[in-house]
């Protein structure tokens, strides 16, 4: 554990986990301090200052108790990322993985002078509503839905403002986003594979998750066995080490074992290497990610693979045109040779679709809000 200053600044990014599209895209003329909120046992820190000590010890003793549901370890977490606000002397605090966490809800009703600003960058379902719906900071969500979401739990219709994704936004802001329109695959496969070691911390829901997945992967190796002269992408999540993605691509070696073409496209840090490959299909194959919702941005038809009891959790909402909801391989081929055919384009409204769940707001509303954040 290392001690660490606290650094005075008007703007603070409050979990900078993986946030590094938004610090390219919309706080590249800003100065902050990052408040790191994950410990590790190979990377922490402990931010500290007299000030920060006095605060800590008032905002445990008399404000925490009025946040319901928190526990007295939560309190005393809760009481510490205060103490580092009040310290930094923020007057606007930014997040873009802790947006839906729950003590950045909790800082937001503590500090009502300072601006929370929330950037979702994934589909609201309601496992996250419960810990927003207090929320007092100003959400900017992906599309129409996630934005209903907000207001179906009370969330003011001035606080949220819908700009696509983040991500998204970045990439089509990119000088890859023009070296993509040639198609190259008929079918880009949406990698959500998990490592044996993974397993350890692996939720329930997780598991349900991978087993589905596998599912797909299987349905889709006798897809395009069957059907001859079908080229397949397969987008392979980041990971941490080339031995890492040489694992990813033996378990689909042993599952997409055909003689039909494939071609395994890793994940390149700054590259969007992802959507490249989306932008370079025909469709897209997923069971539940946000980049498949991404891709109906520029009208890419996917199909939505959500068997068992999945979807208690993370439903697909039923105004998509395919979602296979059971582990029925028929249906999974119907689906499949739908998107396929020539007169996809023409059969469905993706623009109704893009504003629903991934949002363009285009160049000139990016750059007003990369303003407003660095004043």
């Amino acid at each position: 554990m290392k001690l660490k200053g606290i650094k005075r600044s008007n703007l603070v990014l409050f979990d900078p986990f993986r946030s590094e599209v938004l610090k390219d895209l919309l706080l590249q003329d800003a100065e902050y301090f990052e408040l790191n909120t994950r410990f590790s046992e190979s990377e922490s820190s402990l931010y500290v200052s007299p000030k920060s000590w006095v605060s800590f010890i008032w905002t445990l003793l008399f404000k925490t108790s009025s946040v319901p549901g928190f526990s007295l370890k939560h309190r005393v977490l809760l009481a510490y990322y205060s103490s580092i606000l009040s310290a930094s002397g923020a007057s606007r605090v930014v997040s873009l993985y802790g947006a839906t966490n729950r003590f950045f809800a909790a800082l937001s009703k503590l500090h009502p002078r300072v601006k929370f600003d929330a950037f979702v960058t994934y589909q609201l379902h309601d496992r996250f509503l419960e810990d927003i719906k207090s929320s007092e900071a100003h959400f900017y969500v992906m599309g129409e839905f996630d934005k209903s979401q907000l207001l179906k739990v009370g969330i003011a219709e001035a606080k949220v403002s819908v700009i696509g994704s983040i991500h998204f936004n970045a990439f089509t802001r990119s000088s890859y986003f023009q070296k993509s329109a040639k198609q190259k695959y008929d079918l880009v496969l949406i990698s959500q594979y998990q490592h044996f070691w993974e397993e350890n911390t692996c939720t329930d829901i997780r598991r349900v998750a991978e087993r589905i997945f596998t599912q797909m992967v299987d349905y889709l190796n006798t897809y395009l066995s069957s059907h001859e002269g079908l080229k397949l992408a397969v987008a392979l999540r980041p990971q941490p080490t080339p031995e890492a993605t040489e694992l990813e691509k033996e378990y689909f070696k042993a599952h997409l074992n055909g003689s039909y073409s494939i071609e395994y496209v890793s994940n390149v840090p700054g590259e969007f290497t992802s959507y490249q490959t989306i932008m370079n299909s025909t469709a897209v194959v997923s069971h539940y990610s946000t980049i498949a919702f991404e891709a109906l941005a520029v009208h890419k038809p996917v199909v939505f693979c959500q068997f068992y009891d999945y979807s208690a959790k993370f439903r697909i909402p039923s105004d998509l045109p395919f979602v296979i909801r059971e582990p029925n391989y028929a249906q999974f081929e119907s689906a499949i040779s739908s998107v396929l055919s020539p007169k996809m384009n023409g059969e469905f409204d993706f623009d109704a679709l893009s504003r629903r769940y991934n949002s363009l707001p285009g160049d000139e509303g990016m750059d007003e809000l990369a303003k407003k954040l660095s004043r």
